[in-house]
């Protein structure tokens, strides 16, 4: 699924981690960064083709960190990022079960 991947940064893809992890779920413009507003709506397209593949059955995503929440806020049924959780970054390797 082409939507899954992580988010767009601009002039820092691919250079090494120079900001805090909080850095990469804000919503700066700073760099060329996706915007939240554009994640969102990628994240939704994303969960809607999961839907698709999955039918009823259960299914494995993997992803990255920031597209990663962005997907399970709007699995759980957040429709705007006003409604988000707060920021929780998931550990190298570490799992999450969501319902949908």
């Amino acid at each position: 699924i082409d939507e899954l991947r992580e988010r767009g940064l601009g002039e820092v893809e691919g250079k090494p981690k120079d900001h805090e992890s909080e850095w990469y779920f804000s919503d700066t413009n700073e760099f060329g960064v996706e915007s939240s507003k554009d994640l969102f709506a990628r994240m939704a397209k994303c969960l809607e083709s999961i839907k698709v593949l999955s039918g009823s059955n259960k299914i494995l995503v993997v992803g990255h960190a920031v597209s990663g929440f962005y997907l399970q806020q709007i699995a759980a049924g957040k429709s705007s990022l006003k409604d988000f959780d707060p920021i929780s970054q998931m550990s190298n390797a570490d799992f999450i079960e969501v319902t949908i």
